[in-house]
């Protein structure tokens, strides 16, 4: 928690017209551990953040993704005024 405190929250971002959605939600499957109806609920996420930590966290995902999909998600910082929205 300290390291989110410090850094910031940031998002693992899939836009759309992205790799295929099965691909995408099976390599997040994989590499979170999630049952099948956790991965059917980041299924209607795509296109938009399917997941949210450190940085060095999304970035990691961002990679298993690219390694399995041939596809790397965006990362990006959450912004403090998206909070308040």
């Amino acid at each position: 928690m300290a390291i989110l405190q410090q850094e910031g929250t940031w998002d693992l971002i899939m836009p759309d017209g992205t790799a295929s959605k099965i691909c995408i939600v099976k390599a997040l499957r994989k590499a979170l551990n999630l049952d099948l109806s956790q991965a059917a609920s980041l299924l209607r996420n795509i296109p938009g953040v399917v997941n949210s930590g450190t940085e060095a966290e999304m970035r990691w995902l961002s990679q298993f993704i690219s390694t399995e999909c041939g596809y790397s998600a965006l990362v990006a910082k959450r912004s403090e005024t998206a909070l308040e929205l």
